[in-house]
């Protein structure tokens, strides 16, 4: 699967697992407090056990693709969790705008490939508060971030 997302220009995408079948890393934004993990390749979604576990769970269609995502509470933290088609993404919601900025993000995602992507750097500072399960070659366009 190929595609990509629409990252704001002042944000960074970095890898932080690079293994032969799956990828993981996470972006992050200019306030260098708020971030979301990705992780793609062969690599659960976090749905795979069942939506049990959610708060709630919600679909919504992306154009020829389909998104999801829902609400956990995990270690007295309130997490977003998304499954795109070669992609997941995770987010702890520290601020009432973090769940709206996760969703722009995944909302913003396009099957295809991205011709002038650049790839993400391969290391970052340093971020203990991110699940790194996982990801796949993600990579940055002014503006765009791809996975392949």
């Amino acid at each position: 699967m190929l595609g990509y997302v629409v990252l704001p220009s002042d944000c960074k995408a970095y890898r932080t697992n690079d293994l032969r079948d799956a990828w993981g890393g996470y972006i992050l934004f200019p306030d260098n407090k708020t971030n979301i993990a990705w992780s793609a390749g062969m690599v659960q979604t976090p749905f795979d056990n069942g939506d049990d576990k959610f708060v709630w769970v919600k679909r919504e269609s992306l154009g020829k693709t389909s998104l999801k995502y829902g609400l956990l509470h995990a270690n007295d933290k309130d997490i977003v969790a998304a499954a795109l088609p070669g992609l997941n993404l995770v987010m702890v919601l520290k601020s009432d705008n973090d769940l709206d900025t996760f969703l722009k993000v995944a909302r913003s995602f396009r099957l295809g490939k991205c011709d002038d992507c650049v790839r993400p750097l391969s290391a970052g500072p340093s971020n203990n508060s991110l699940d790194r399960s996982g990801g796949s070659v993600f990579r940055i366009k002014r503006g765009a971030a791809k996975v392949e």
